[in-house]
Formats: structure tokens, sequence, C-alpha cells
């Protein structure tokens, strides 16, 4: 029997995305198309369904099957504890092609709704793959789902995967109940595997994220938001690299060799303007630190994803802030745990700039768990 194609442009998506979702809720056998490669999918809270997906695909038992899931919002759902570095990673580079692998071992959450029979296929060895795919429909499918789905590549194991679904139905045949086919995959390879744990990034498979690219999303940014980006952020920028110098023991030039990138922007700033006379000349003096190079940045929507902890010198950045990114307000709060505003000293003196310095850097100081 031919199995069923559901082609992406001959279809309501709407209803397509329904469709599929009941269908892997009954427990049936879907191939969906992905940035990477064709995916061979599975609800995996249903035990019986993951079960047979390792059948049809003859997979053997033992090896961990990865998940797709909406976001690292369904992550957390399932492992609560899960490392800093791994939602930074996510952040950088989901929807798309990196599955990144956490330990699991200790987690509860909805973990405690699924059957050990489902559990033992999934992480035999207790940890877990994550991946949110860079398919819009197939994002749409797991939202509709409610929980992560089993995908892996659309092919026997053993056989090259399938980067058209053409390709998947020749290996899989009518062992799968329903093919979504949305043409050709953008990559032509499977996602890169990254296992995050308490000692940083270890590439388990090579793919579509080059290791170079990973080093350089895992650095920590940390930016500081002012107005004009002339005076207290470039300030503060300044002041934190020295503190963090200090602390890793690094000079201010090597922190993000060390894990940290520190930058700072304006809300309101015109850009490549030179940070004012009395900040150069305060941080010149008082911490060593040129800022002759330092250029004005307007902030943007790009900086603020980027960052994992964004500080704002006043209560009206940290709103605008808000309104701009909502997605990560948790991350973007004053410098001042009390949220109070920091006064600006342009136009002023000297050692107005110097008593605000102060103030920054005792701020900074006190903020320097997050920084950390």
């Amino acid at each position: 029997m031919l199995p069923e194609i559901l082609s992406l442009e001959k279809v309501n998506v709407s209803e397509a995305v329904g469709r599929c979702a009941d269908s892997l809720l009954r427990g049936k056998l879907l191939v969906f198309p992905t940035e990477t490669v064709y995916g061979l999918a599975a609800i995996a809270s249903n035990a019986n369904a993951v079960s047979r997906l390792c059948i049809e695909k003859e997979r053997r038992q033992g090896h961990a099957l990865p998940l797709a899931v909406s976001g690292f919002e369904m992550v957390r759902e399932f492992v609560s504890d899960a490392p800093p570095l791994a939602e930074r990673l996510a952040r950088r580079f989901w929807p798309g092609p990196l599955t990144l692998v956490v330990d699991a071992s200790e987690s509860g959450g909805k973990w405690r709704s699924f059957s050990k029979d489902a559990l033992k296929a999934i992480m035999p060895q207790n940890s877990c793959g994550f991946r949110a795919p860079q398919n819009d429909f197939l994002l749409n499918v797991i939202r509709r789902v409610g929980v992560p789905v089993v995908l892996t590549s659309a092919n026997i194991s053993g056989r090259p995967p399938a980067t058209t679904v053409k390709e998947a139905i020749e290996s899989l045949g009518d062992r799968v109940d329903l093919y979504v086919d949305g043409g050709p995959a953008a990559y032509g390879q499977p996602s890169t595997v990254a296992k995050i744990d308490e000692n940083g990034i270890t590439i388990l498979r090579e793919g579509a994220v080059s290791s170079k690219a990973l080093k350089n999303a895992s650095v920590k940014t940390i930016m500081f938001v002012c107005s004009a980006n002339r005076g207290r952020s470039p300030m503060a920028e300044g002041i934190t690299k020295v503190i963090l110098g200090k602390e890793l023991g690094v000079s201010p030039d090597k922190l993000e060799e060390n894990g940290f990138r520190v930058i700072s922007s304006g809300t309101d700033a015109y850009e490549s303007l030179p940070a004012t006379p009395p900040v150069i000349r305060v941080m010149e003096d008082d911490y060593g630190l040129s800022l002759k190079q330092h250029r004005s940045k307007r902030v943007t929507l790009e900086m603020l994803k980027d960052s994992d902890v964004v500080f704002t010198m006043e209560i009206a950045h940290r709103d605008l802030l808000h309104r701009l990114y909502p997605d990560g307000a948790n991350r973007i709060i004053t410098l001042s745990p009390d949220e109070k505003d920091i006064a600006d000293p342009y136009g002023s003196s000297v050692k107005e700039h110097r008593k605000c310095a102060r103030q920054l850097e005792s701020l900074i100081k006190a903020r320097l768990g997050m920084i950390l």
C-alpha cells in the first residue's frame, strides 16, 4: 500500500497542523521536513509509538532518542536544572540545527507522566537530547501536541539520511503512516549534537553548526544600557571588565577567551560618537583603562537577544527595553538592586563623573553574582 503524502504547498496549513498533531497523539508515525534532513517522528509520551519507531527504523536499543521541542521553555518543563550554557546556546541557535544533550537524571517535572518504557527508550543513560527545528510547520505541530516528539532521521539505521520526502519514502516506505512534504531540506546534513555539562561543551557529532560557532556563542554576554552610550554605560562596561579581570586573574582584553563579553549601548544613542572627555579621564586615571576607542551604539533587538543579562541605568531604560523585547524581560533589569536611577553626569565636572564611577563600581560588585 502506497504511503500517504501531505504536500504543504497544496493544503490548508492550519488544518494540516491539526491533522498531524492528532495523528501523533493517536500514536502514529509521521515523517516531517526540517532544515537539516527529514525526520521520523512519534509522540514521546507514548511508549508504544516510541517502540514502533525503533522497530520500523531498525534502531538498536540502548541509543538515546533525540526530542524535538517548540523552544527552551518546553525543555525547562522536563529539565528544570538545565545548565545556563544550554539555555544560552538555545537562545542563539534555536530554532536551528543544534541538538543539546543535558543530564536529566535528577529532573522531575513532566517526565512523571511518561511510562518507564518510554523513558528507557528516550534516555537509557539519563541524558536527553533536545532540538527546536527551524521549521514553522513542525514547531506548530509540537505546540499543538504540547509535549516533545521523538525526531530521528527518516531512514533505516545505517542508510544515508533523507533530504527529500522521496528519499524518505524510498527508505521507509509503508512503515510510516503519513509523510509531510516540505521540499528539499536546506542544509542537507544532520544537526550538530553537543553535550552540555559542568565541563562545558563536548561535540558528540559534527553537523550544520561548526565547533567554532559553538565556542563563540558560548561566551556569556553582559550589556549595560544608558541613554547616549557616552557616559554611564561605557564607564560601567569598563569597570566591569576591570573587576572581572581581577576575579578571573586575566587582563580585561582576555575576557572573551575566558568566557565573558562585556558591551554597552544606548537607548537614544547617535552612532559612533566617542565617550565624553571626563569619562575618558576618569577611566584612565582611576581604572587604568582607555576608552579612547569607544564609539557609541544604539541598542538593537539583536543585541538584547544575544545578551545574557542587561543592566540599565534608569527604570525608564528598562521599561523601554521590556517593550522592545518582552520575551527577554526577565534578563533586563536596573543595575541598582533597589531600582533607583543612576544620575547622568553629562555636562558636569570630572569630580561628578568620578562620583558616578564609584557608584557604578559599588553597584556592579553588588550584582557580581549575576555577572559571573
